[in-house]
C-alpha cells in the first residue's frame, strides 16, 4: 500500500497527486495507492512523522518500508517503487 500524504492547498500535492494515479493504474496488480488530505485528518501527520507535504510512504503489511518527501519526477517515482516492490515482494 502507498500512501500519498497531502493538503489542500499543497501545490506540490496537486502535482504529485495525478502522477501516482497513473502510477496506480499502471501498477494495479501489484500497489494500492491511497491519499491522505492533512486537513482533515491531522492526527495522521503526526502518527505516522509526517512534517512536510507531500510525503509519500509505502507500507508492507502495515509496517513502512520506504518513503520520499517532496516532488519526484514520474518515472524516478515508478524506478523507485518497481525496486521497493521487488525487496520487499509487497
Amino acid at each position: 500500500m502507498l500512501v500519498h500524504f497531502c493538503t489542500s492547498w499543497s501545490a506540490q500535492c496537486q502535482i504529485l497527486g495525478p502522477s501516482l494515479e497513473v502510477l496506480a493504474s499502471e501498477l494495479r496488480d501489484q500497489l494500492k495507492i491511497a491519499q491522505i488530505n492533512l486537513d482533515q485528518c491531522p492526527e495522521l501527520a503526526e502518527r505516522f512523522g509526517v512534517n512536510n507535504v507531500p510525503t509519500v510512504i509505502l507500507f508492507d503489511h502495515g509496517t513502512p518500508i520506504g518513503r520520499f518527501t517532496g516532488m519526484t519526477a514520474a518515472r524516478e517515482l515508478k524506478a523507485r517503487l518497481l525496486g521497493l516492490l521487488a525487496d520487499y515482494s509487497v
